[in-house]
C-alpha cells in the first residue's frame, strides 16, 4: 500500500490529448500541465535549484497557507 499523504490525484487523458488532475490542490487552484510557477508566497523562484523549490514549498504546506503567482501555457499558434 501506498500513502498519499491525504490525497488522490487521478489523471485523464482526455480525447484532444490534454491530460488533467483530478482531485488535487492543484486541480481546485486550475493550474494545468505546462504551467510554470514563478513565485511560492512572495518568494521568486528565479535561480532556485528543484531542491530549493521543494523545500519552499513544503514549508508553506507545513504553514497551510500557499500563494502561487504563475505562467500559464497557452497553445494558442500563431493563425489559429
Amino acid at each position: 500500500m501506498v500513502d498519499l499523504g491525504g490525497y488522490v490525484i487521478i489523471l485523464v487523458e482526455t480525447t484532444d490529448k490534454k491530460i488533467k488532475l483530478y482531485g488535487s490542490p492543484a486541480d481546485r487552484a486550475d493550474l494545468e500541465v505546462g504551467d510554470e510557477i514563478l513565485e511560492v508566497n512572495g518568494r521568486s523562484l528565479d535561480n532556485c535549484t528543484h531542491t530549493e523549490v521543494i523545500s519552499h514549498i513544503h514549508q508553506c504546506i507545513r504553514s497551510r497557507t500557499i500563494c502561487l503567482r504563475v505562467k500559464r501555457k497557452t497553445s494558442c499558434k500563431l493563425g489559429e
